[in-house]
């Protein structure tokens, strides 16, 4: 999200450089991903005054005109505007020079009179939507002032990423309140005084929630005499810094406040509803939607809309609709600032494809209270810009009263976790910059989270708080953190250190994929439908539809880290996973969560030397890596070159057998696997099915040989398709024991 700096500064004073604030920022928590510089754009605009204008030659609607902008020589300007005359103060862009949208002026002819240079409209500055005739300044400036003298200004535009469970930072107001608390400064909040005479006794809106669940809150506030237009100049700048064109001052207005406090509105033509009521209610089944993007959308039952009395005039908290849009005759608004619940949003933004800024915001968390400073602000615009009369006071229903929350919080365990000793009236203070605000309660602190803060539910909450905004840094470099409680690893976790540390041993790197897949992965690996892998569980709301279920298996997510690689240039790859997978159960049962590992390897067996040639990864190393494994946890690990799964070659696999049960399987990968690579590749893969870290029988202790040992050259000849594990075996059994 961008954020002006110049914005910012609205509402809270700034008293370090941009950088300095983005560092600091960062700090607190708010990940500033960019910083970028931006100058005035008008810098190399001059003000210039018109001498002359006579009619060009060659054409009727050209004026040549002789122009002042301060160089001593008088500039010869071809202007085609029909307001151009002797004496006038204009804005003027030299020849060499940029318009605030980029494009450069060159000198040239037009119809054979020379031009040096461009007097400007107000479209053509990004300073309105006026494009009848060139701007006519009353300044009084000396011709060659800098028009940035009186237009435009220098800012700094940071890119902050927003995590998903902050939603009262997704506004200019919700960052400043987070700079307001680093640097202890006074938080303005956003005007929402109305002029006097402003406010009339307009009938109400009749609104009436038939889902509360939906929508806990709706506010609507009518407004009189409204008239569209060209929204003020300074109004389209501050769209234009977050790189909103400007509409009308309606939407304009709409869109300034959603990115000043974060809170989604509408404004519905108030002429255009039916009986002029609003009603929030699931769709009817077959229910059709025009959207203002010239959609048209079939409705479902889990779909929320906001109707009035005949059909929906909007989808909830996504996008309004094309009957009921604002026009240039609209004359009276009904302005809705409302709460929809982030599940249903959800749901309706997936089923129909239909993505905004609104739907983004509202799918993280709406609080009641930034509802009621949205409408009112935007309110107070829309009299300012629009010439609005506004309703004395908003139609307000509340269908489903948010619960207060009340978070216990004990001083003893900030400082044991945050190695301070910080004490109840320094922690209060500290939350109380964050508008927490926190009561003695005994030993314990009472803090009162406001509605905003969705992401705070617990005392640790409370915690990361008070850590974030104390500082990081300032925590004492010394541990004086006291755990109260002192474990040990249990033995399963013991071996599973010890087998991780035995793959960094052979040359892997731990990798960590999604716990979402798709489930035709399933089919292409071609599993049998009796597979345990085939069980997959399916999620309710995919947040993809590629990812649609729980993984079953560990091999796609390694897969598409190969992919991911092999685009980047790098084929060298020995990885490995240690992870849960999920398989549904019968009926209702929770579905059972193993953990497995999986491993992939492709490239070479070693790095290149000088003195022989790389040899490419082969069975014999996934083979290698099994009796590793073996060894370690004590497992009586047999391989057998049969039945191992299609998604393998048959000849180059193999399965892991413990006793008769199959507990892993390895090999070459099958190429149709790797279509997407278009290039080929021996890839070799091995994956335990079964918890594979807890040795299955105590450490034992073999004892130094009691005679000296003696070594045996043995020639056999056998039949070519014999295996080594037979001969191995064979002569093992003869020789018995030790």
């Amino acid at each position: 999200m961008l954020i002006s700096l110049n914005w910012l500064r609205d509402y809270v004073e700034v008293p370090v450089p941009a950088p300095r604030l983005a560092e600091d920022l960062t700090m607190l928590g708010l990940n500033v991903e960019g910083l970028t510089h931006r100058p005035n754009p008008f810098a190399a605009l001059r003000i210039g005054r018109v001498l002359s204008a006579l009619r060009h030659p060659n054409a009727d609607k050209l004026t040549v005109c002789t122009v002042d902008i301060g160089e001593g020589r008088p500039r010869q300007i071809v202007c085609g505007a029909p307001n151009v005359r002797a004496g006038l103060e204009v804005p003027v862009v030299p020849a060499g020079v940029c318009l605030p949208d980029g494009t450069l002026i060159k000198e040239g002819k037009l119809r054979g009179e020379r031009s040096e240079g461009m007097i400007c409209s107000a479209i053509e500055l990004g300073l309105g939507a006026d494009a009848s005739g060139i701007m006519e300044l009353a300044f009084g400036a000396a011709p060659g002032t800098p028009l940035s003298a009186h237009f435009g200004e220098e800012d700094w535009l940071l890119e902050i990423e927003v995590t998903p469970n902050r939603p009262d930072q997704l506004g200019v107001y919700g960052i400043a309140r987070e700079v307001a608390a680093l640097y202890r400064a006074p938080l303005r909040a956003p005007d929402t005084a109305l002029p006097p005479g402003s406010a009339a006794a307009l009938p109400p809106v009749a609104v009436e929630i038939r889902d509360p669940e939906g929508c806990p809150r709706y506010i609507a506030r009518r407004l009189r005499g409204v008239t569209v237009g060209p929204s003020p100049a300074w109004l389209q700048a501050r769209l234009a810094t977050v790189g909103l064109r400007a509409i009308n001052n309606v939407v304009d207005v709409t869109n300034y406040v959603l990115y000043e406090t974060g809170h989604p509105l509408h404004a519905f033509d108030a002429a255009r509803l039916a009986e002029g009521r609003i009603v929030v209610r699931r769709a009817a089944a077959g229910e059709r939607l025009v959207t203002l993007d010239e959609q048209e959308l079939t409705l479902t039952p889990e779909d929320l809309v906001i109707a009035d009395a005949a059909a929906p005039v909007a989808l909830a908290g996504i996008m309004g609709g094309e009957a009921s849009k604002v026009a240039e005759t609209t004359r009276e608004l009904v302005l809705e600032s409302a709460v929809f619940a982030p599940g249903r949003i959800r749901g309706s933004r997936r089923r129909h494809g239909l993505s905004s800024e609104s739907s983004y915001r509202f799918e993280r968390g709406a609080a009641g209270s930034m509802a009621a400073l949205a409408s009112a602000r935007a309110t107070a615009l829309l009299v300012a810009c629009a010439g609005a009369q506004a309703a004395q006071a908003s139609d307000d229903v509340v269908a489903a009263p948010a619960v207060p929350r009340r978070l216990r919080l004990r001083p003893a365990r900030v400082n044991a976790l945050m190695g301070t000793a910080l004490g109840p009236d320094a922690i209060a203070e500290l939350l109380g910059r964050l508008e927490l605000t926190a009561a003695p309660a005994g030993e314990e602190l009472l803090v009162a989270v406001p509605d905003f803060r969705v992401d705070i539910g617990e005392e640790i909450d409370l915690i990361e708080e008070v850590a974030r905004l104390y500082g990081y840094g300032a925590v004492p470099l010394e541990n004086r953190m006291r755990n109260s409680l002192h474990g040990a690893l249990s033995p399963a976790e013991r071996a599973e250190a010890a087998l991780q540390e035995l793959l960094v041993g052979q040359g892997c790197q731990e990798v960590l994929t999604s716990s979402f897949m798709d489930e035709q992965h399933l089919d292409a690996m071609g599993l049998a439908a009796e597979d345990p892998r085939r069980r997959a569980v399916r999620l309710r709301n995919p947040l993809v539809s590629f990812n649609s279920v729980l993984r079953s298996s560990l091999v796609p997510g390694l897969l598409d880290v190969l992919i991911t690689n092999f685009h980047r240039g790098q084929e060298e790859l020995r990885v490995y996973e240690l992870g849960r997978v999920y398989r549904a159960r019968a009926g209702e049962a929770l579905p059972e969560e193993p953990r497995q590992l999986a491993l992939l390897l492709t490239g070479h067996s070693a790095p290149a030397h000088w003195s022989q040639p790389a040899a490419p990864v082969s069975l014999a190393d996934l083979r290698g890596i099994v009796e590793a494994i073996a060894a370690r946890t004590q497992r009586p690990l047999t391989i057998s070159y049969e039945g191992a799964d299609p998604y393998l070659v048959s000849g180059a696999s193999f399965r892991v057998l413990e006793g008769e049960r199959c507990v892993g399987q390895g090999g070459l990968l099958r190429p149709a696997l790797l279509a997407e690579l278009k290039q080929k590749r021996e890839v070799f893969l091995l994956e335990f099915f079964v918890p594979y870290g807890a040795p299955s029988a105590p450490a034992h202790h073999t004892p130094l040989p009691s005679f000296p040992a003696s070594r045996r050259d043995i020639a056999l000849l056998v039949p070519e398709g014999l295996r080594w594990q037979a001969i191995a075996g064979c002569i093992s059994g003869a020789g018995g024991e030790g």
